[in-house]
């Protein structure tokens, strides 16, 4: 037994390296479909429930936008939490900022990935949640909480960033970050990627 723990692998699951990649063709054709040309994408995928935690990445966005003005934030998904999501997007502000883009088959999330610039889980748990794998395939640096096996997933400055649950500052700060250091956030989704 000793001696098959020493040679042991832990494989985790993975996602299709192939699907999930950067593309400047898809990435051209999915923000002309959304109305967009060069603005800064912060992206959500996941399902709007209280887990998620959806709203400390709205409250970030009020920061992101105060200094981005064009920033936006596609949520991908659906759930009992959107009614409330869309109320706090209107009270904060952000209707221009915030396209909710609804449920995706996962045939087609590939696209809003290529889309975007930067993948956010603002999470209070998760387990290995696939939309954090799929992003970094994607070559996207993650903004994730520190929460469940997201430590697992992102390796704090070098493939992303990791958080607090509860801080939508901080949150904001680290995506505005990236947003400022385009080119070493480009080598963070490149790491992510050979990850």
């Amino acid at each position: 037994r000793k001696h098959f723990r020493k040679n042991a692998v832990e494989i985790q699951i993975g996602v299709d390296h192939n699907q999930f990649k950067p593309s400047p063709v898809l990435r051209n054709q999915v923000r002309k479909r959304l109305g967009m040309k060069n603005e800064p994408v912060i992206h959500y995928n996941g399902r709007f429930q209280p887990i998620k935690n959806v709203s400390l990445l709205i409250k970030a966005m009020r920061f992101v936008v105060d200094q981005k003005p064009k920033a936006k934030l596609l949520l991908v998904g659906e759930g009992p939490l959107e009614g409330r999501l869309r109320s706090e997007v209107k009270q904060l502000g952000l209707e221009s900022n915030v396209i909710f883009a609804g449920w995706v088959p996962g045939h087609k999330t590939h696209e809003f990935y290529a889309a975007s610039d930067i993948f956010c889980m603002p999470s209070l748990y998760d387990n290995f949640p696939n939309s954090v794998l799929e992003a970094m395939s994607s070559g996207l640096p993650v903004v994730a909480t520190k929460v469940g096996g997201m430590p697992l997933q992102v390796k704090d400055g070098k493939t992303g960033f990791l958080v607090e649950s509860e801080d939508e500052t901080v949150m904001a700060n680290k995506i505005l970050w990236l947003l400022n250091n385009p080119k070493k956030a480009r080598q963070m989704g490149s790491a992510g990627r050979k990850w």
